[in-house]
């Protein structure tokens, strides 16, 4: 009868948001208790191998009864309610029991996750610098109790497996919970949980207890860092500077004009625009249609930086192949037509593709960029990384083995060339550049940590600058 009266109760918790937390914590503990006392009721009623279930609108119990001479050694109990189970040695349950058998009962409740939500978890093994948001419950709220009241604690861990609510984001941490109770409020709490293995739709926990559990997850963000700040505005500020240098040199000189300046001068738009545009937008995320737009143009200019840096590569292996260096007119060049259909055409298809299949991919809750949920990210990583180990690499790698010394010597005489190790140090350093930048990206995505947030922010504001030195200050008809 009371836990009748209690599944009323806590039907109008559930539905009720002003109720305090100190309401809910005291209410969900009373009737958490009282169903522990009703499951060791019924528990006591089991004999032999006996299983029972009992199903209301509020819980699910299930129990199970045990023989205190568990012929199987190591023998595993398992009790499985609603794609949630729990597994637990016999010996564990029997260990210490005076009486002929013992039973162990499992709880699984249908709404009390939203009673005891993610405002009651305290993590006491946060990690410095991580600070926890958006801390939500992953399972549903189950209780294992046992008729053994000499058991207090486990010889062997009991394990639980959890249906998962939702699919874990990159940035979130699981935590393996039990219900802390204390006089004031209850807590969930990590203490003597473990998390065992996790995928998609599952996890595996362990505890040296028995309570009630339940998964947890919680965004984590770095807390913020005034040193990094001061980088990244400095550091592309500085790039800023540098590349536009760059422009107004590759335009206006016109003794530096060649296809290889053009494209030099394409590359340097394209990336001017985008650290522009990462500095003044990658951060607005108020106006979450205005930040789509920011990451959507965000995500065309950096794929253009990079289908300009594949045409210099190629357009390098052209001269190459005439014995002619880059800065130095030649005959053989990529033509026009093509330049720009590449250069701009080809990221613009893949941009508005990427908006077409997942358009609210673009923008996140703190970046203006592309989320990785369903691996959207990738909808840039990829080409960066086709681009780059396709088609750029293997450019270079031709124009390095394709000038031999031989070759060198009966060009010096009619025309001024540059020594070999000045031609492969201007056609890798390109690649290494943006190449350098994005592969750090790509594991700062995968694992946000403070050393490659760091990595990451010094190599990209520092790219207009490394430009500009090998572009500009290296070049020989710029500084003469």
């Amino acid at each position: 009868q009371t836990a009748g009266c209690l599944e009323s109760y806590i039907q109008n918790v559930s539905v009720t948001p002003n109720w305090s937390k100190e309401e809910r914590s005291s209410v969900a503990s009373f009737f958490i208790q009282t169903m522990e006392q009703l499951a060791l009721s019924l528990a006591n009623t089991s004999s032999g191998q006996e299983r029972k279930t009992v199903t209301t609108q509020v819980y699910e119990m299930e129990i199970r009864g045990l023989r205190d001479n568990c012929t199987v050694r190591n023998k595993t109990v398992q009790l499985l309610i609603k794609g949630n189970a729990m597994d637990i040695s016999c010996e564990t349950v029997i260990r210490g029991k005076t009486s002929a058998s013992a039973a162990v009962a499992f709880i699984s409740y249908t709404n009390m996750e939203s009673i005891l939500d993610g405002r009651f978890f305290k993590d006491s093994n946060s990690k410095s610098g991580q600070n926890y948001k958006n801390v939500q419950m992953n399972s549903k709220v189950v209780t294992a109790t046992t008729s053994n009241t000499e058991l207090h604690q486990l010889n062997k861990p009991v394990r639980f497996t959890f249906h998962h609510k939702k699919v874990k984001g990159h940035n979130e941490n699981e935590f393996c919970v039990y219900w802390k109770e204390s006089a004031n409020e209850g807590t969930w709490s990590s203490e003597g949980c473990s998390l065992l293995a996790s995928n998609q739709t599952h996890t595996i926990c362990s505890s040296d207890h028995l309570s009630s559990f339940a998964v947890i997850i919680a965004a984590f963000e770095i807390e913020r860092d005034i040193a990094l700040e001061v980088i990244t505005y400095v550091g592309i500020i500085l790039s800023l500077v540098c590349l536009a240098a760059c422009i107004v040199t590759f335009k206006c000189f016109n003794s530096v004009r060649t296809t290889s300046t053009t494209i030099h001068l394409h590359l340097c738009v394209c990336l001017f625009l985008a650290e522009l545009l990462f500095l003044i937008g990658m951060d607005r995320t108020s106006n979450k249609t205005l930040c789509g737009i920011i990451a959507g143009f965000l995500h065309y200019l950096f794929l253009a930086c990079f289908a300009w840096m594949i045409l210099e590569g190629v357009q390098l292996y052209l001269m190459v192949r005439n014995l002619k260096v880059v800065n130095y007119f030649t005959t053989h060049s990529i033509k026009r037509r093509f330049m720009y259909p590449i250069g701009y055409g080809l990221p613009a298809v893949i941009v508005v593709i990427s908006a077409a299949v997942f358009h609210i991919g673009y923008g996140t809750k703190n970046h203006c960029w592309l989320t990785t949920e369903k691996g959207f990210v990738w909808s840039f990583l990829g080409p960066v990384c086709t681009i780059i180990g396709v088609g750029t690499l293997p450019c270079y790698i031709l124009i390095t083995l394709g000038i031999s010394p031989g070759q060198l010597e009966i060009q010096r005489s009619e025309i001024q060339i540059h020594p070999n190790r000045s031609i492969t140090l201007k056609a890798i350093a390109q690649c290494v550049i943006l190449g350098c930048t994005w592969i750090v990206g790509i594991f700062h995505v995968q694992r946000e940590t403070l050393v490659l947030a760091y990595l990451f922010t010094i190599i990209n504001s520092l790219q207009g600058t490394a430009i500009f030195i090998i572009h500009c200050v290296l070049n020989r008809q710029v500084t003469m």
